[in-house]
């Protein structure tokens, strides 16, 4: 018999936070009797059509330049039909929660999007959607959305509103200052626990000798303490996997799949075994500019697959020294043992399933390395479920507090800002020792790197520039990089003779592509590595003028820091430049006083500002297509004021008419971004 307390539940995810958030109300509904029955927006009209339901909830994320997720795509065809009549879901009651990044500039549209369609399709919302950022953090809204939405459906269907579960750690709080108020450090000792002090009431067990509550100069001591009352905290993740440790020898994992043969994020091909043949530094060696490599890969297996201007994800690992120092420090005696993993038949999460992309059964080493995002920045959720396997009481309200709503502020300052990881954690609370079945549960799954593709279409030498960055360290993990670039860059150093291969596939959602009409204008603007796919851009117009074809403008903004040391593709420019396939190349060095005072320009913005009246002219009476690679957080943000600002002062135009104007060429696909943070 179907329950009474029924809504449909519905995510469109590309790299699984709108399904962990899915999948974290249905054990908050399933807690006061309400069935969220879940599935995935690509399941529509196979295991659920939408207009036949009556109260509906959708969590969905945003993809590229404001895209939806390829889960979405059939959803989104089915709803945006001109066909459809304005009644047409006036029997449906929604809310939604958008998920995006306002580093992009289209943050969030493709949510904004499907409300604003079922608002125009009759549908009415039982509580107003929201939008939530991972910029700062997606709890901030995420949290306080999915309580008013619990009380919502409380309401609708007649149930007692959740129950407060804060009121044993906020009767605990008073406990906790006043035990910090008495401690008696000795500085000889590490110890910060009074032995007159009786910690029955928190589970406080055993002190650790290196609580970090007593180092001064960590970054926890912004955690205060004296500003918290009446924390509101996250519901703690349920447990729902037992590890077993098989009486077995060791298994060699190096034949598992890559992640069980789990479906990858935008994989538009399989994966394919690619030879890397050359690595070699682009930049000159000087330390006041970005290390850049350039890694030329054989494809000639794929060659035919991609264009110029596409990207390609390579399958990354995790550093083995941050492995090995996790394991160690979560006490597993032999990580290379083989492990089986089950759901706990004990388990109160509801539809408990093993994550996909696990081998299974595999070794705890296999499992850290190639399947679990050791980086990724911990969720409140998180926090509060490592609190309860802090030791010391102190860490364990900090804990607390970052996990709180009370506490968004100093999480978003500290955490997320801060891009802290379970690492990072981990060292800084040095009681908390959380079971490794609890970081198996709650890591995110490590995805690939996407990178842009710098060769023309085709081309069996496939090439990539990255610029090598340096991550702080974390104790005894020093020297730190990136997984993949860093990996490049350790090929380099250790001048390999035979290098390995690496495992990539090609990307779906492939936009940042040369217009079909090779007579438009281009108009590139790329600094740093950002250049990298208008390498391959300019090939292309090589080969297209060598068969005769008419080429319209192509103008190229490029800057970096100094000019003799990191003018990415000098060589390349000037051939292109020589040969027509570039008609004017503009640079600037933000750190190169010769090259400011020479031009007056100090960042590809200004460079823009100063052809005000030929980038105009090329966009508004020739339809020039721009396109924008590199940074999203500040770059792609002041070239889109830029060219804003150039219409506007060139053609006359209103604030709110150049708004429009912009607008208007990123819906004709005029204006495309190939950004990253």
């Amino acid at each position: 018999m179907a329950s009474t307390s029924r809504f449909l539940l519905v995510y469109g995810s590309q790299t699984g936070q709108s399904k962990a958030i899915a999948e974290e109300l249905v054990e908050r509904c399933y807690k006061v009797g309400i069935d969220a029955d879940i599935h995935c927006l690509s399941k529509i009209e196979k295991e659920f059509v939408l207009e036949q339901e009556s109260l509906v909830v959708i969590v969905v994320s945003t993809t590229g330049d404001g895209e939806p997720p390829d889960t979405a795509l059939k959803f989104w065809r089915r709803i945006k039909r001109k066909t459809l009549a304005k009644d047409y879901f006036s029997n449906v009651r929604y809310s939604l929660l958008g998920l995006g990044d306002s580093n992009y500039n289209n943050h969030c549209a493709f949510p904004h999007m499907v409300n604003d369609r079922l608002l125009q399709l009759g549908a009415t919302q039982f509580l107003p959607a929201s939008f939530a950022d991972d910029a700062v953090g997606l709890d901030i809204v995420a949290e306080p959305w999915i309580d008013s939405l619990l009380n919502a459906l409380c309401g609708i269907f007649k149930l007692s509103p959740p129950s407060d579960d804060n009121k044993a750690v906020n009767a605990a709080l008073g406990i906790i200052k006043d035990l910090e108020s008495k401690l008696v450090i000795d500085p000889s000792k590490n110890s910060t626990i009074p032995t007159s002090t009786n910690g029955e009431l928190l589970g406080l067990g055993d002190t650790n000798e290196n609580s970090s509550s007593t180092n001064s100069a960590s970054w926890t001591d912004k955690i205060s303490l004296d500003e918290v009352r009446n924390l509101t905290l996250p519901s703690s993740p349920l447990s729902y996997i037992s590890v077993e440790y098989l009486a077995t020898e060791n298994k060699a994992c190096d034949s598992l799949a890559v992640q069980n043969n789990c479906k990858l994020p935008f994989a538009n091909s399989r994966v394919y075994s690619t030879p890397v043949t050359n690595i070699h530094q682009l930049s000159a060696h000087d330390p006041s500019v970005k290390k850049t490599l350039l890694v030329v890969l054989d494809c000639s297996e794929f060659a035919d697959e991609y264009k110029s201007g596409d990207s390609f994800s390579i399958i990354a690992q995790n550093d083995d020294r941050e492995v090995h120092w996790l394991l160690k420090r979560l006490d597993v005696k032999d990580p290379h043992e083989l492990v089986k993993l089950s759901v706990s038949a004990d388990t109160l999460k509801k539809r408990a399933v093993l994550p996909e992309y696990i081998n299974n059964p595999s070794s705890l080493y296999e499992i850290f390395s190639n399947s679990l995002d050791l980086r990724s920045i911990p969720k409140k959720a998180m926090m509060r479920l490592l609190a309860r396997w802090c030791k010391d009481p102190v860490e364990q309200n900090k804990l607390e507090i970052l996990s709180s709503r009370q506490g968004s502020d100093v999480y978003r300052e500290i955490v997320v800002e801060a891009r802290r990881s379970i690492l990072d954690m981990l060292h800084a609370f040095p009681s908390c020792s959380p079971p490794v079945e609890c970081l198996i549960e709650n890591l995110p799954r490590l995805l690939p790197r996407a990178y842009s593709i710098a060769s023309a279409s085709g081309c069996k030498l496939l090439k990539l520039a990255f610029s090598v960055v340096d991550l702080p360290d974390i104790g005894e993990l020093t020297a730190r990089q990136g997984l993949v670039t860093g990996q490049f860059n350790r090929m380099y150093h250790e001048h390999i003779t035979q290098l390995p291969n690496v495992d990539v596939y090609l990307r779906t959602q492939q936009h940042f592509r040369l217009p079909s009409d090779s007579s438009k204008p281009l108009i590139l603007i790329g600094p740093g590595t950002g250049v990298a796919p208008f390498i391959g851009f300019l090939e292309d117009r090589e080969k297209l003028l060598e068969a005769g074809v008419v080429l319209g403008e192509c103008l190229l903004f490029f800057g970096n820091r100094v000019e003799a040391s990191d003018y990415l593709f000098r060589d390349d420019l000037n051939r292109h430049l020589a040969l027509g396939s570039l008609t004017q190349l503009h640079t600037c060095f933000s750190r190169d006083d010769h090259h400011i005072n020479k031009t007056g320009a100090k960042y590809v913005t200004d460079l823009i500002r100063q052809q005000a009246h030929l980038v105009s002219h090329l966009i508004i009476n020739q339809s020039a297509f721009i396109y924008v690679c590199g940074d999203a957080k500040n770059m792609a943000k002041d070239v889109n004021q830029a060219i804003s600002h150039v219409l506007q002062t060139e053609n006359g135009y209103t604030d709110e008419e150049v708004v429009t104007v912009v607008r208007e060429l990123r819906e004709e696909k005029r204006y495309k971004e190939d950004v990253w943070i």
